[in-house]
């Protein structure tokens, strides 16, 4: 149904777009409500749907059918039934988009309407109202402002962090880079007085990419660091950064705190890959066994072996011990015997099946257990 939407807006046939989207929308909408769409199919279509309206506006619409297009959004935005939903202010959205100059009046009335619907919420949700109901207004001023009051209405609102992250992405498609930092300061600021940590963090990511676009090293160090010390965002990729910029001495310095922080959140999986990059074996076989993990295990014995053959093959055998020992079912019965399976051909094949017989031996009155262990000869 959508396909033939599509279609029709690449031939040039509008209206019949236009149809199929709106139902789509209605019906499905309401459907999202009623079942279970933890899979995401509905909200796909639907989000396609909205998408093909979107690019209506790109067509050039007569104004008919951009005006029958925006009383539907408009009207369909304010609908009780879909207050505070996605759909809603995607519909305002559109409606702000699709809009015509004639327009103008209708759609200041409707981000009233917006505001007015968070006015007896608490604070977050009048913030919330106002910040979408800008955003609808905003859109319109898009298309038929001039940049100097596009820009009066940005700055005006810039508390919002939507808006103000609209006005950045501006800023770094006009290739002003200096005012989009400003900016994006001003929103690590804004967002700490909010108490809003996952704005503050994404600020910091926005300031790191424009600092890595003019290679501005010292900012990419300090920015990068924080991102890593200072808040969640600790990762590999910030890890190598920062090796990258560091100079030697800066490196030798912070590196150890670095690996702490991974260290403190449990993240073998990152120092497993860090330590096995920089070859340091040992430590690779320390966080191996610490983490308990066969999967990551396997990812790396290609590179330990034959030299640490003992001691992985402890490693398996404490895993396989500890889950015996936790889960008497068969599925960990069965998930153990193929650990030990795919053990004979890498490690000492005697010790392997000497261990599976004592398991056998021990848990002999678990008849799954004697029945999944069978795989291992």
């Amino acid at each position: 149904m959508l396909a033939s939407a599509q279609r029709a807006l690449g031939e040039g046939n509008l209206r019949h777009a236009v149809t199929v989207c709106q139902a789509v929308i209605e019906k499905l909408v309401v459907a999202q409500e009623q079942i279970d769409d933890s899979d995401g199919v509905l909200g796909g279509l639907i989000e396609e749907a909205f998408s093909n309206l979107f690019l209506l506006y790109e067509y050039d619409p007569d104004e008919t059918l951009r005006d029958e297009v925006f009383l539907w959004a408009s009207k369909k935005s304010l609908s009780t039934k879909l207050m505070g939903t996605d759909a809603a202010w995607n519909l305002a959205d559109l409606a702000g988009t699709i809009a015509s100059a004639t327009h103008e009046g209708a759609v200041k009335k409707l981000v009233v309407a917006l505001k007015q619907q968070g006015a007896n919420e608490n604070a977050w949700a009048k913030n919330y109202h106002a910040e979408g109901a800008v955003r609808v207004l905003l859109s319109f001023f898009f298309n038929h402002k001039t940049p100097e009051e596009t820009w009066q209405l940005i700055e005006a609102n810039i508390k919002y962090n939507g808006i103000r992250t609209i006005a950045v992405n501006k800023c770094l498609k006009d290739g002003d880079l200096s005012q989009a930092i400003e900016l994006a300061n001003g929103g690590i600021k804004q967002a700490n007085i909010d108490k809003a940590p996952g704005h503050v963090v994404q600020w910091y990511d926005q300031l790191l990419k424009i600092y890595k676009q003019q290679s501005d090293s010292p900012n990419i160090i300090r920015t990068a660091l924080w991102l890593f010390m200072d808040s969640f965002s600790a990762s590999i990729e910030l890890y190598h950064l920062l090796r990258k910029e560091m100079s030697p001495a800066e490196w030798q310095e912070k590196r150890g705190e670095l690996l702490g922080k991974f260290m403190k959140h449990g993240d073998y999986a990152s120092l497993a890959e860090i330590y096995a990059a920089e070859g340091e074996r040992d430590e690779l076989m320390r966080m191996l066994g610490l983490s308990n993990d066969v999967d990551l295990i396997k990812e790396y014995e290609s590179v330990l072996l034959p030299e640490h053959q003992v001691t992985l093959q402890n490693m398996y055998f404490g895993i396989v011990k500890r889950e015996l020992e936790n889960n008497a079912v068969r599925g960990t019965y069965r998930e153990c015997a193929r650990i030990l399976k795919s053990m004979l051909a890498k490690y000492d094949r005697a010790e392997v099946s000497k261990f599976a017989d004592h398991l056998r031996s021990q848990y002999k009155i678990r008849k799954a257990l004697i029945e999944e262990f069978g795989i291992v000869k």
